[in-house]
């Protein structure tokens, strides 16, 4: 029955992956830079220059990201694949990766099968996790990253100090933005009571020479790219928002403002609306359960965490797609709290199905997809709008099954 069931989800997977694959759009790496995707541009020179460094690379962090695109160009430079070719296929690798990670956090948490597709349908049917790495898989890095943050959640909650250091080396050596982890690995050692043991003490050692490694790497990585990188200016990341901010405030007035601040909200989470509406109403359920919501809590921070950089780098068109990378963690806070909410544990396979349909409908982005299920001429509010829409179906759909279980 194990089997049959393994066999049953495996295969609702590839179902999934390949509805978005068939309906996706792929283009070149030169378009893909043309429409925003800028960072493909230093990827693609680092490749490119192998077995050598770029003569320069205007932007320092993502000469630091030199990691992964350097192991690609080898690649190709070996086999003779096109560059192209060669990060396409690294990227369908790392996203079917991606979700054989998470297929083992959802079966550590011990999910149903309905609950399951649903978690699967979160991450999948999400433009701007799957579809945004199909279309523009020159952005391998950020993928990268979003596959080690996966490993680093398995890692953390079995416990396993191999995972761990694996999903934290493979993060960080794709993207800066793993440096959050540290305060939360801190905050899981004194907080979480899976993580507590009688070797507290050892822990407690691993994880500092854990963050160690992670800032050296960072270290390391900003050492070689100070030989072809741009100016050095991460640190400036975390205070753009308030630039950004002061630069457009004093021109705005009246209902102006309003939409402005809805905008730059809107566009933060509307890569994680959806698991949000899935996972606050049975937070709220269970607010009075202090051991769930501890455990909840930190994996939401892990979350917060990640979310952190993007929203203070003040680019909210950067931030919707950057945010998503949180989604890993809400799917896994989802998984957890399924044990005790009885609408998600008893979920039946009609309502999964329908919620998994709503998202793959949502999934239709007006870049991403090649079904474009919105107009042209207004294509970020209608897409906007189908996306918050699905997510207030979803939570209607929870609310009605909830009360009906009770």
């Amino acid at each position: 029955m194990q089997i049959n069931n393994s066999i049953l989800r495996a295969s609702i997977v590839f179902f999934m992956f390949f509805t978005v694959a068939a309906t996706n759009r792929f283009v070149s790496l030169t378009e893909a830079i043309g429409n925003g995707f800028s960072d493909v541009a230093s990827y693609r020179a680092i490749a490119d220059a192998f077995p050598h460094f770029p003569e320069s690379v205007t932007m320092f962090h993502h000469a630091q990201r030199l990691f992964f695109p350097y192991i690609i160009g080898m690649i190709s430079y070996v086999s003779g694949i096109s560059i192209y070719l060669s990060f396409l296929s690294v990227t369908i690798v790392s996203l079917i990766a991606t979700l054989y990670v998470t297929d083992r956090i959802l079966s550590f948490y011990n999910v149903s099968t309905p609950l399951y597709c649903l978690c699967m349908a979160l991450l999948i049917f999400n433009p701007y996790v799957f579809r945004s790495y199909l279309t523009s898989p020159g952005m391998i890095t950020d993928l990268l990253f979003l596959f080690g943050t996966s490993v680093i959640i398995l890692g953390l909650i079995r416990n396993n100090r191999f995972i761990l250091a694996v999903g934290c080396i493979t993060a960080v050596l794709a993207r800066q933005t793993t440096v959050v982890f540290i305060p939360a690995f801190f905050l899981w050692l004194f907080i979480s009571e899976t993580f507590r043991s009688k070797h507290f003490n050892s822990k407690l050692i691993f994880i500092s020479v854990l963050s160690f490694i992670i800032i050296f790497l960072y270290k390391l990585t900003g050492f070689f790219a100070s030989f072809f990188g741009g100016e050095n200016i991460n640190y400036l990341q975390l205070f753009s928002l308030i630039v950004y901010l002061r630069t457009s405030l004093p021109d705005l007035h009246g209902a102006g403002i309003i939409y402005f601040f809805m905008n730059l909200i809107s566009r933060d989470i509307i890569s994680l609306i959806i698991p949000i509406a899935v996972l606050v109403p049975e937070m709220l359920l269970h607010r009075k359960d202090s051991e769930l919501l501890k455990q909840l809590c930190l994996m939401v921070s892990l979350a917060l965490l990640i979310m952190l950089q993007p929203v203070m780098n003040g680019n909210p068109e950067s931030a919707t797609r950057l945010v998503s990378f949180a989604a890993i963690p809400l799917v896994s806070a989802i998984a957890l709290i399924s044990d005790k909410a009885h609408s998600l544990k008893f979920m039946t396979y009609k309502h999964a199905g329908f919620m998994c349909l709503l998202c793959y409908i949502a999934s239709f982005h007006h870049y991403y997809s090649i079904i474009r299920a919105v107009l042209p001429s207004f294509v970020n509010y209608q897409f906007a709008a189908l996306y918050f829409s699905t997510a207030a179906v979803i939570f209607i759909v929870l609310r009605s099954t909830r009360q009906h279980i009770n």
